[in-house]
């Protein structure tokens, strides 16, 4: 019988029933989210290198080797149904798709978007000009996000750059739901 270390934790067990190895969990729950517990549907680095995590009621921040649970705004839900639902601004402010819940029912394509400003730690929203509904689809170019706007049955998928939403694709009536992915 023989156990020979493989570094980090992780060792070789030999034995004459055979050949074992053992390594620890490759995720293990920081102790700053240990009250965070739920669902994480999207993550996002931003190019400082922050790495933010839409959870089911927080937004979760990991700048340099440090996890902080930022609380949402009351009545604020994010959007867990899609992966790809965070995005940064050319300024630095963290797009995520979030709704304002109703009771129990959440409006998932709302006349706002919420945006976190990580150098003040504070929230504050984005509206279309014309007063479109919003979903976020995905991070584009650095500093460019999709989305879908909407305003009765005219569909449109348009880019967001922090400032000016610009019309890429006139859908009209024949989008029933959002695109999974681009």
């Amino acid at each position: 019988n023989a156990v020979r270390s493989a570094g980090h934790g992780a060792f070789w067990l030999a034995t004459s029933l055979g050949l074992a190895r053992h390594a620890p969990a490759a995720w293990r729950t920081p102790p700053e989210l240990g009250g965070a517990v739920g669902h994480v549907a999207a993550m996002y680095q931003s190019r400082r290198g922050d790495l933010y995590a839409l959870h089911e009621r927080h937004l979760l921040r990991r700048a340099g080797d440090t996890w902080t649970v930022v609380p949402l705004p009351d009545a604020l839900r994010p959007d867990v149904s899609f992966t790809d639902n965070i995005a940064e601004l050319p300024d630095g402010r963290i797009l995520f798709g979030a709704y304002q819940a109703h009771g129990e029912r959440i409006a998932f394509d709302g006349p706002s978007l919420p945006t976190f400003d990580p150098g003040t730690a504070r929230f504050a929203t984005i509206r279309h000009p014309e007063g479109r509904r919003l979903q976020l689809v995905a991070a584009g170019t650095p500093g460019r996000s999709w989305l879908i706007t909407g305003s009765g049955d005219d569909t449109r998928l348009e880019t967001f750059d922090g400032r000016t939403f610009s019309p890429v694709f006139h859908a009209g009536r024949r989008w029933l739901s959002r695109p999974r992915s681009l």
